[in-house]
Order: C-alpha cells, then sequence, then structure tokens
C-alpha cells in the first residue's frame, strides 16, 4: 500500500506524497496532525530514506555535543588556540595530540555543515 493511499484512507488531506514523506494542507486539526504524522513515521520507519533522514538528524544534533568534548577547543578564540599550539607542541607526541584534537573538531564542524555526506570509506 502507497503512503498517499494510507494517508487518504485515512481521510487526510494530503495535497502530495512521494517514497520520501507527504506534504499535508494547512487546514489539519491537531488530531489530523498526528494522524499524519503517525502514518508517516510508520510507512517511512526502516526504509532507506527514512533511515537516511534519522542519521543525518542524529549527525547535526550530536555535533555541538562531540565538539564540546574536546577540552578547551570548542570555546577558544583563534589567539588562545595559537597560543595553546606554540606552549604545547613541543615534539611529535604532543603535535598528533593537538592534531587528534583539530581532527574532532572539524569533523563536529563537518557534522554540523554537511550532515548529510555518506560515511566512512
Amino acid at each position: 500500500m502507497t503512503l498517499l493511499s494510507k494517508l487518504t484512507d485515512a481521510g487526510l488531506p494530503v495535497i502530495s506524497a512521494t517514497e520520501y514523506g507527504a506534504i499535508s494542507s494547512n487546514s489539519m486539526t491537531d488530531e489530523q496532525e498526528a494522524t499524519f504524522r503517525d502514518i508517516v513515521y510508520e510507512h517511512m520507519n526502516g526504509t532507506p530514506a527514512f533511515d537516511n533522514l534519522v542519521r543525518t538528524r542524529n549527525r547535526k544534533s550530536s555535533s555541538k555535543t562531540n565538539a564540546k568534548a574536546i577540552p578547551n577547543w570548542a570555546t577558544w578564540d583563534e589567539a588562545q588556540t595559537v597560543q595553546y599550539i606554540t606552549d604545547n607542541v613541543t615534539s611529535l607526541a604532543t603535535a598528533k595530540t593537538v592534531l587528534i584534537a583539530m581532527a574532532r573538531l572539524i569533523v563536529a564542524l563537518r557534522d554540523e555543515t554537511w550532515p548529510d555526506l555518506p560515511e566512512g570509506n
């Protein structure tokens, strides 16, 4: 059964529906809106489009938390960051520590900016 037929069978004012979701009329009651969301969620759950949407939302919502988890880096201004590097990068091991923190921050920024980029590879 298609998403459109599920929504119209429920008597909902639907403008259009595809495999990626549906557009409803602005004239729905709160109860109709809740039913609409439930039907779309149930229909989409487990599909590649829905799974991608969930993954994208999760990446975006966790990006700020991930950035905050990098001690100090997420809140320092440019001068503080440069000073930290000047004071603390004294060997290959300390440079590696800084590069790891930078990489984590870059990934957090990527996830915030482009959460729909594919993962891996």
